[in-house]
């Protein structure tokens, strides 16, 4: 169906599904079947509502991976990262007003940023927000989204739960057990 639709669509089209997900050690990878005949795919649940549940170590970890192997074998990837809660996981949290809510996802950026840098490629895209709608933060910019990054210097080195790699203007860390992060910017 998806061939068929890509045909239909015509060569200039993009068929990007919905959700690409790590092995959890139990199910295994979700959505990488269809990658061969899909343009890209959207990691949709990086993290997601870590205010009440906790994904495993391994999950994060595959999921880090596998944005990365799709990446590099010509596919788009959005890699949607969430700031510690969600519209439906923290109710008090929304009846803040939104810039308050915007700081708090301020606050929270850097580990699920470090952790889309490690496994990073071409045509790799972050997406940072609290629900799906605008009014969730779609469209709020962070102060790092203007720093400069460069080309990596390689590729991610991993030591355990721990993933450092290098670009040109940042070093950046992630460590999965401890859920957090350290970009450290260079001119």
């Amino acid at each position: 169906m998806l061939r068929e639709a890509k045909e239909r669509m015509g060569p200039d089209s993009l068929i990007v599904f919905n959700p690409l997900h790590g092995d959890d050690g139990e199910n295994g990878a979700l959505g990488e079947t269809y990658l061969p005949v899909t343009d890209g795919a959207m990691v949709d649940d990086f993290d997601r509502a870590s205010n009440i549940r906790r994904q495993s170590n391994q999950y994060i970890a595959n999921t880090i991976d596998i944005m990365g192997k799709a990446a590099r074998a010509g596919k788009v990837v959005i890699f949607k990262a969430w700031p510690g809660f969600t519209w439906w996981s923290d109710k008090e949290m929304l009846k803040r007003s939104h810039d308050e809510i915007h700081q708090v996802a301020k606050d929270n950026i850097t580990f699920p940023l470090a952790c889309f840098l490690t496994g990073a490629e071409k045509h790799c895209y972050f997406c940072y927000t609290w629900g799906w709608l605008a009014e969730y933060g779609t469209f709020d910019w962070y102060p790092e989204f203007d720093r400069p990054l460069g080309p990596p210097k390689g590729d991610a080195v991993r030591t355990g739960w721990t993933f450092r790699r290098d670009f040109k203007h940042a070093s950046v860390f992630a460590d999965i057990e401890t859920r957090t992060g350290r970009i450290e910017w260079r001119s």
